[in-house]
């Protein structure tokens, strides 16, 4: 017999896979940038560059607000198949591609995909992990993307640029097989009213215990009290597109609607800004400007033992989620970083201004320094990201708003992505970490006054800490009550929000 632990393994294991080829979509610029020429052994311009390192980011944005409706049509696990065919479409456009234009074709397939997924994959681990395990089990989410980064990088420091991605192919096909295999959410399933199957399939993934069933049970008794209200709602309001509108305005305008998404806007600008998307892009042009070297080549094996780093803090992050409050664990992450990109910064500037030589012993401090940022930032914000964005936003709301906090997401990384290579000829990279420090920091202090506690809380609790109610409450309750506000209000033809 086969524990739920190892059942919920299984189905992460899909998203991690997912996750992998999004890391190797995101690493293979930085492969490009050191290795790339073209069958007359010309390379790219920079600016032919800084395009395939960052427009990915505008098909990411669309691919973000596909999904909302392929989640509510298909259910979770088969809009996931979906976002596999244009990854491994990239791949392929690479391998047997010979124009400029076919490789911007193929970052924009990866660019659908990842933005396809990535409003999927925080809230498939939240639904079908239990609470006890969900932050190690977000936190995966980060590890699979470091070890798609090294598998990018080694094999572009091994093979060619082609054969890389080549080889590359595996990664979707993994992808779709594992999926393939796995069942459709109970959260899902309880949204299109298949009670029973919800329950077998949460049975079959968390067991048959006392605390699971209540769960579940209570998700099932919350869903069947929101379609009443919806029901006796559309008895007295007629459906014009001025109603509607009206609706739309007023779930948008509720405290658990805005303020998650506020949070997670706030976490996804730190993420980008900190460095989670150009230290893979760009980080041999990083090295070569903190190592003062003279050829991008020359940081290759610094770049691979970063990028061989990320995965092992990533998996000491699995057990610090379990023990550590997630607020003291974010707080600290970022403040760490901060402080060794700073560091860093300052290093650069008084190098610049005495002229003194790079020396070895400056080389390793300066790798201490990168090392220090990169344990700062995987052990707490990198999962973490995933792990907020899973939890903070509401079931009714779920898919909008995952559509809304990737669209934001997006919309940074290509941001950044096409914009440092500017900012790197222009101030520097010393200069681009100051200014990127103060944009974290500002962020860094509105969550400190903002951001809840998450850990160890069901979905449906942290739904409450938004809307103001006591946190041993039933979720039921608050649904309850509209329900007979709600009938009260047919009576008197009063009817209120």
């Amino acid at each position: 017999m086969i524990s739920p632990f190892l059942k919920q393994c299984f189905v992460v294991l899909g998203a991690a896979t997912s996750l992998m080829g999004h890391g190797a979509g995101f690493g293979y610029t930085a492969t490009l940038v050191a290795h790339y020429t073209d069958d007359q052994g010309n390379k790219m311009s920079n600016e032919d560059l800084s395009w395939i390192g960052s427009i990915f980011g505008i098909s990411k944005i669309c691919g973000c607000f596909l999904t909302p409706f392929t989640m509510s049509l298909f259910g979770r696990q088969k809009t996931h198949l979906i976002t596999v065919l244009p990854m491994l479409l990239n791949w392929l456009l690479f391998v047997f591609g010979r124009s400029f234009s076919i490789f911007i074709t193929a970052r924009l397939l990866f660019g659908l995909s990842a933005g396809m997924y990535a409003c999927m994959n925080n809230m498939m681990i939240a639904e079908y992990t239990d609470p006890v395990n969900r932050g190690a089990f977000a936190s995966v989410s980060s590890l699979a993307v470091g070890f798609g980064i090294i598998w990018i990088h080694v094999w572009g420091t091994m093979v060619s640029w082609r054969a890389t991605a080549a080889i590359t192919t595996a990664i979707p096909v993994a992808t779709a097989i594992i999926t393939w295999f796995s069942p459709e959410t109970p959260s899902w399933l309880v949204s299109k009213q298949r009670y029973e199957e919800a329950r077998k399939v949460f049975t079959w993934l968390r067991g048959d215990g006392p605390r699971q069933r209540k769960e579940i049970e209570d998700l099932i008794e919350s869903d069947k009290l929101k379609n009443e209200t919806s029901t006796n709602l559309s008895k007295t309001e007629s459906k014009t597109f001025l109603t509607k509108l009206r609706m739309i305005k007023k779930n948008v305008l509720i405290r658990e609607f805005y303020q998650p998404i506020f949070i997670c806007i706030l976490i996804a600008i730190m993420f980008e800004f900190i460095g989670a998307h150009y230290v893979a892009a760009y980080g041999h042009v990083i090295l070569k400007s903190l190592l003062s070297k003279n050829d991008l080549k020359d940081v290759s094996w610094h770049l691979n033992y970063l990028d061989i780093l990320k995965p092992v803090v990533n998996t000491m992050a699995l057990f610090i989620l379990k023990k550590i409050k997630r607020r003291t664990i974010l707080f600290t992450s970022v403040s760490m970083s901060l402080f060794s990109q700073l560091l860093l910064s300052a290093y650069v500037y008084t190098r610049n201004a005495y002229g003194f030589d790079q020396t070895r012993l400056l080389g390793i401090f300066v790798m201490s320094l990168m090392t220090l940022y990169i344990v700062s930032f995987n052990l707490g914000l990198s999962p973490l990201v995933y792990v907020f964005f899973g939890e903070m936003i509401p079931l009714q709301h779920r898919g909008i708003g995952s559509a809304i906090v990737t669209f934001s997401l997006s919309s940074l990384s290509f941001t950044v992505l096409k914009t440092c290579p500017q900012i790197y000829s222009s101030m520097g990279v010393e200069g681009s970490f100051l200014v990127f420090s103060v944009i974290i920091s500002v962020c860094l202090v509105i969550l400190y006054y903002i951001l809840p506690e998450t850990k160890d809380r069901t979905l449906l609790d942290i739904e409450s800490e938004f809307k103001n109610k006591p946190k041993d409450e039933k979720p039921v309750q608050e649904v309850e009550v509209r329900l007979m506000v709600t009938k009260h209000d047919d009576v008197t033809g009063d009817i209120k929000a």
